[in-house]
């Protein structure tokens, strides 16, 4: 059976170019690339459309819900360590995946990867980065990470990662990208 393919043509503003710009940049992806993924996103969760599996509302999208696509699934492990040791520092990741300082340095070598449950921190650790600095800049993100929320028990997302409360820090991002 032969795949169909859609061809689309999208027209944005300047200001919206200069938007989906500087996120496909922060998400380290061609611009072709995050738009094309932007749109799927769009209309995968627009309600209003049939079929989409969703309750219907009629309250309209927010842009900051559009997120870059979990790269991380793709990502070596080694490669999450580098990026998120760069942007969160070594002992605010050590913090986050529950592990020594020493050991999680370690990670970043292609040889050695972290165990379970580490893994799966690292995993969500790198997802939630990702949501959280495709609309923010890398140090707003840091402070991000690093605050108490209420969402968390006053944890913050770091602690709460730690403590595998993924949902828990998945919903908290939503919140604070929704809130703007």
């Amino acid at each position: 059976m032969d795949e169909e393919k859609l061809r689309f043509e999208l027209e944005f503003s300047a200001p919206e170019v200069a938007s989906l710009t500087a996120a496909a940049r922060r998400a380290s992806r061609p611009v072709e690339e995050y738009v094309r993924y932007a749109a799927l996103r769009v209309a995968a969760q627009d309600t209003r459309l049939p079929d989409a599996g969703r309750a219907t509302s009629e309250e309209p999208l927010s842009r900051r819900s559009l997120r870059p696509l979990r790269f991380e699934a793709r990502m070596p492990t080694h490669e999450m360590v580098r990026q998120l040791t760069i942007h969160l520092g070594i002992r605010l990741l050590a913090l986050t995946l529950a592990a020594d300082a020493e050991v999680v340095g370690t990670w970043a070598d292609e040889q050695n990867p972290p165990p379970e449950p580490y893994e799966r921190r690292l995993q969500v650790a790198h997802e939630i980065w990702q949501l959280v600095c495709s609309v923010e800049s890398p140090p707003t993100t840091r402070a991000w990470w690093m605050g108490m929320k209420d969402g968390l028990g006053d944890l913050s997302p770091a602690e709460a990662i730690a403590l595998d409360r993924y949902q828990d820090v998945r919903a908290v991002a939503r919140n604070f990208l929704e809130a703007g």
